[in-house]
């Protein structure tokens, strides 16, 4: 090959390659900085939107938050009463925080008859129902209700087959100390997940979502109130 025709050649590779470099950096940074400005708006939109639902804090979140208070005061003292080795708790005790939790639901229930709901931050609102359930469904429970759900993924040459899905609402000792997991292997991806729907209120398993979803809901209550940074992360 004619020396000049490789030389010019070369020269060109490497204009059209450092070409194509700048092509693919200026594509990132032009995507990096349409990233930024979307959570820059992100951030924007989610002040605002606790600045609004803030103007209702005497209203609606400073009474969820003594409910709340209320309810969790109820449950340390029936607490102390509980004999867990036994599963046993004296009845004027059991009755006393029975009641105890149908007030807290009732004093929502009318707070919520209201409208007061419609300014709950999605969040706050989706947790604090599932919460409700939860309480309402424990109060005549004799053993721990647990919804399970079965996942599988198939890719098949890179191609999605879709996710499945199966629910089973159980009684079942097993289904309930089943642990979560997510396996994913040759493109097939298999999971299980578990829900507490209910469980009796001298339980361990009631002490435990209790005492996780209650400081949870009051967080979430505090991050309108106080501001995001009041959020435990």
């Amino acid at each position: 090959m004619d020396e000049g025709l490789l030389k010019f050649l070369i020269g060109a590779a490497g204009a059209i390659g450092g070409a194509i470099v700048a092509a693919i950096a200026n594509m990132y940074a032009a995507n990096r900085k349409i990233k930024e400005i979307e959570l820059a708006y992100s951030f924007k939109m989610r002040d605002g939107y606790l600045e609004n639902a803030r103007k209702l804090t005497a209203e609606v979140y400073i009474p969820i938050n003594v409910f709340l208070t209320q309810l969790t005061n109820a449950y340390d003292t029936f607490r102390a009463r509980i004999d867990f080795e036994k599963n046993e708790v004296p009845d004027g005790s059991r009755n006393f925080f029975l009641g105890q939790c149908r007030k807290y639901l009732s004093d929502l229930d009318q707070l919520f008859g209201r409208g007061a709901d419609a300014y709950l931050t999605t969040e706050l609102d989706d947790r604090i129902r599932n919460f409700n359930s939860f309480l309402r469904e424990s109060l005549e429970s004799t053993a721990p209700m647990t919804k399970s759900v079965f996942e599988s993924d198939l890719r098949i040459a890179g191609i999605p087959s879709g996710l499945q899905s199966y629910e089973l609402i159980s009684a079942s000792k097993l289904a309930f100390l089943a642990p979560n997991f997510s396996l994913r292997l040759a493109g097939i991806r298999l999971g299980y997940m578990k829900q507490l729907l209910a469980a009796p209120l001298h339980s361990r398993a009631f002490e435990k979502r209790f005492q996780i979803e209650v400081p949870l809901l009051k967080s979430l209550i505090k991050e309108v109130t106080l501001g995001s940074h009041s959020r435990p992360q």
